[in-house]
C-alpha cells in the first residue's frame, strides 16, 4: 500500500491511496481523518460521480474504506501531483529559481506525465506566485546547537552593508593570543597551521582553487543535465498536443515592423533603411 501526502486543494489537503486521489473532507471522532474520492465534487466532463472514501489516522494509517470507485486507478494523474507537490515544496522551503526547480523535480518524469503537466511557462509562473505568497523572512542563521552563526551586521540602511559569519568559539581558536585569568596565552591552533605565508614560500598552492575549478565543472554538467531535462518534457508535450509556447505581443509586432521594413528594401535608402531597422531594436 503506498499512500503520500501529495498536494492542497482549496485548503484541503489531497493524499494519494493505490493509485487513487483523495481529498480531505473533515475530523470526525478520535482524530480520525475522511478523505473522499477526489471525483466526488469533480467539475471535470465525462466523470462520473465517486463516493468511495477512506478513513486515516493522524499517522496516515487507514482504519476503513467506504464504497467502492466507479473508476480505475489514474498512476499518471498521481505522478503529476507528485511532482508538482514537489515543487511546491521546493518553492516554499528553498531559493533555488523556478527554472532550477523545475530541472531538478522534471528529471524523472515520465513521457505520459509530462503531455499532461501543464506547459513550462505557466508553472514557472506558478511558481513564482508561490514564492510570493510565501514572502517569508530569512531567519539568522544558526548552527545546529542553536549558536548564532551571524556575528555582525551593518544593517540594510548601510550602502556598503558588511556581513561577518562565524562563531565566538572559532574566533577564539584562530585569535594569534587570547585571555585567560588576565594573562595573554597562546591560541590554540598556531598561526603556522592556517597562514598560507609558508605555503608560497615553499612553492606550494596557497588557494584550493584547482578543486575549486573542478566543482564548479561538475555543476556546469548538472546545469546541462536540468536544462536537458525541461527540453524533453517540452517536446514531450508539443508531441502530445501541446501547443509551442508563443512570443509576447510585443515582440511579435516588433518582429512584423521589422517584416514590413524589409520587403521594402528596394524603396528605401541605405540609411534611412538602417535607422527604421534601428528604431525596432531595443537592448
Amino acid at each position: 500500500m503506498e499512500l503520500e501526502t501529495v498536494a492542497r486543494f482549496r485548503g484541503k489537503n489531497k493524499v494519494v491511496l493505490n493509485g487513487l486521489v483523495y481529498v480531505k473532507q473533515k475530523i470526525l471522532a478520535n482524530n480520525v481523518i475522511s478523505y473522499e474520492c477526489e471525483r466526488r465534487r469533480s467539475a471535470r466532463k465525462n466523470t462520473s460521480e465517486c463516493r468511495a472514501k477512506v478513513k486515516l489516522n493522524e499517522d496516515l494509517s487507514v482504519v476503513r474504506y467506504l464504497h467502492e470507485h466507479t473508476h480505475t486507478a489514474d498512476s499518471i494523474h498521481c505522478e503529476v501531483l507528485t511532482v508538482w507537490a514537489s515543487i511546491k515544496r521546493k518553492s516554499e522551503e528553498t531559493e533555488e529559481t523556478p527554472q532550477q526547480s523545475l530541472g531538478q523535480e522534471l528529471q524523472q518524469l515520465s513521457q505520459q506525465a509530462a503531455v499532461q503537466m501543464v506547459p513550462i511557462r505557466h508553472q514557472r509562473r506558478n511558481i513564482r506566485r508561490v514564492k510570493q505568497k510565501k514572502n517569508a523572512v530569512h531567519p539568522l542563521p544558526n548552527l545546529a546547537d542553536g549558536e548564532n552563526f551571524l556575528l555582525y551586521d551593518s544593517e540594510c540602511d548601510d550602502p556598503n552593508r558588511i556581513l561577518i559569519f562565524g562563531t565566538e568559539h572559532t574566533l577564539k581558536k584562530i585569535t594569534l593570543v587570547r585571555l585567560r585569568r588576565n594573562r595573554c596565552v597562546l591560541a590554540v591552533f598556531d598561526k603556522s597551521i592556517w597562514s598560507v605565508h609558508s605555503r608560497v614560500a615553499s612553492i606550494f598552492p596557497r588557494t584550493n582553487n584547482a578543486v575549486e575549478g573542478w566543482h564548479r565543472n561538475m555543476h556546469f554538467l548538472r546545469i546541462f543535465n536540468r536544462e536537458q531535462s525541461l527540453s524533453n518534457v517540452n517536446l514531450n508535450q508539443i508531441f502530445g498536443g501541446h501547443l509551442p509556447e508563443q512570443p509576447k505581443k510585443k515582440n511579435k509586432d516588433c518582429s512584423l515592423r521589422i517584416a514590413n521594413i524589409v520587403a521594402d528594401f528596394d524603396n528605401r535608402d541605405t540609411i534611412e533603411y538602417l535607422k527604421a531597422i534601428a528604431y525596432n531594436i531595443n537592448f
